[in-house]
């Protein structure tokens, strides 16, 4: 919900955001949660993700910014700039997240979800990533 909005319309998302939950979940609570949910990531997103994407900032030294522990503010911001950074490439993805983050189960399995699994490649990865990933 959030990506498509950062280099383009931003005056839209909250509509998109209530619209695109009321499809689902047709109740105020839920569609309010939507909005914040979305909130707290384009503030995400809009500032520390974004500056660290623009400075060209790796994934390692960003956790030096904002960590990359098991708190949740800590993780959605790490998982955002992987998939920002290597959204392209699941594999580098997946493997960045294993070997650069510091909660890295949970952050991987994040960041693979949100890459899908199209032609099982993920899978793969994850069956195979038992020691590999370890430098």
């Amino acid at each position: 919900m959030v990506s498509p909005h950062l280099a383009g319309e931003r005056d839209t998302i909250w509509q998109q955001t209530a619209i695109s939950t009321a499809i689902t979940h047709n109740d105020p609570l839920a569609i309010a949660s939507a909005v914040a949910w979305v909130g707290l990531l384009w503030r995400l997103l809009d500032g520390s993700v974004r500056d660290a994407i623009a400075g060209d900032i790796d994934v390692k030294r960003a956790g030096l910014l904002w960590y990359s522990g098991a708190y949740l503010l800590e993780t959605i911001p790490t998982v955002m700039h992987i998939v920002a950074r290597h959204g392209h490439q699941p594999v580098v993805a997946i493997e960045t997240a294993l070997n650069d983050t510091r909660d890295n189960d949970t952050v991987a399995a994040i960041v693979g979800a949100a890459m899908g699994d199209d032609d099982g490649r993920v899978f793969e990865l994850v069956e195979a990533a038992v020691g590999r990933f370890v430098r």
